[in-house]
């Protein structure tokens, strides 16, 4: 099992290659016993290796075979990524029967008791089902993604403020796409709301800085700007925080969901009656920005409180002028 952990953790944040973690399964596959292969959370780990590389339809069946497993050792976890994993499977095929049958999955969760996480990942589903379904319905379907969201939101303030702006940026893109469906005029999301997501996203980096809070302020920005029809005028500063973040992350792999996010949520922003040339060409340069995405299954870096890749706060001025008198030091 540690050795499973181990391949996740390699990939997600050492830059391990999908085809050398691959290459791993199949021989710890192929060499295991089976009554090893049946454990609950060892079919579990095998789902969420797979899952990781982007090889869904086969995590499929490693997740359903550590539901089945005697031992029940793979618990309630098994179930989340399962729909997870469906969901992502239908949008892409696409297949609404099959992203149908994640949110029931992820309901049955829910029910079981409410987290942040579940309801994360079943507003997930939701925004992946308004894509593969008719225009009307897919309305239906955000919204039901927005109150997965809001609920979730309330979870996170009672008890997690640091991961409050994960479920928060999911509301506000959904917020977005919703207006440009239904062509609703220029505003501003509700300023006490927003502070607070600030905050919380300001509280995470101190604590933890990682790829999602520091990412999560960009998103803020961005989404603030797309409701207000503004996007032009902040755009340039965005794309240095980018940059910027590039620079300083230690691996590139989670640029992939936020290249699919933001394109979700410009697809729909786009589609806003009578928007400006100009907020469109800053759209296609925003996007332009963003390492492109290599992994199209990719979830939002914001989609749950998962770990990330580390991003090393930002140098301050008398930080480098340390630094700098160091390597004179050094030299003399």
């Amino acid at each position: 099992m540690l050795r499973l952990r181990t391949l996740v953790t390699r990939h997600r944040f050492d830059d391990m290659k999908a085809e050398d973690v691959r290459d791993d399964l199949q021989f710890l596959e192929t060499t295991s016993k089976p009554e090893w292969l049946n454990i609950g959370n060892v079919a579990g780990g095998f789902g969420e290796a797979f899952a990781e590389i982007g090889e869904l339809e086969k995590a499929v069946p490693w997740y359903e075979r550590a539901l089945k497993a005697e031992d029940a050792s793979a618990g309630l976890r098994a179930v989340e990524q399962l729909g997870k994993v469906k969901a992502q499977i239908g949008e892409r095929k696409p297949d609404r029967k099959l992203v149908e049958e994640a949110i029931e999955l992820l309901k049955n969760v829910v029910a079981a008791g409410k987290t942040l996480e579940r309801l994360s990942l079943l507003g997930s589903a939701h925004r992946r089902l308004s894509k593969v379904v008719p225009s009307d319905e897919g309305t239906s379907a955000l919204l039901e993604a927005l109150k997965c969201y809001e609920e979730a939101e309330k979870i996170a303030r009672a008890g997690n403020p640091g991961g409050l702006f994960c479920p928060a940026l999911n509301r506000m893109s959904v917020e977005v796409r919703l207006a440009g469906r239904r062509g609703e005029a220029a505003r501003e999301f509700d300023a006490e709301r927003v502070k607070a997501v600030r905050q919380s996203i300001e509280t995470a980096m101190r604590d933890k800085p990682d790829f999602s809070p520091a990412v999560g302020a960009i998103e803020l920005t961005t989404y603030e700007a797309l409701i207000k029809r503004r996007l032009a005028s902040v755009v340039d500063a965005t794309l240095f925080e980018i940059r910027d973040i590039v620079e300083r992350a230690t691996s590139k792999k989670n640029w992939d969901s936020v290249f699919v996010q933001m394109r979700d949520t410009l697809d729909a922003w786009k589609q806003t009656p009578g928007l400006p040339a100009s907020e469109r060409a800053a759209a296609g340069k925003l996007l332009a920005a963003i390492p492109r995405d290599k992994n199209p299954d990719a979830a939002p870096a914001s989609e749950a409180a998962q770990p990330t890749t580390p991003v090393p706060p930002r140098k301050t001025k008398k930080a480098k002028k340390a630094k700098k008198a160091k390597k004179a030091k050094k030299k003399a």
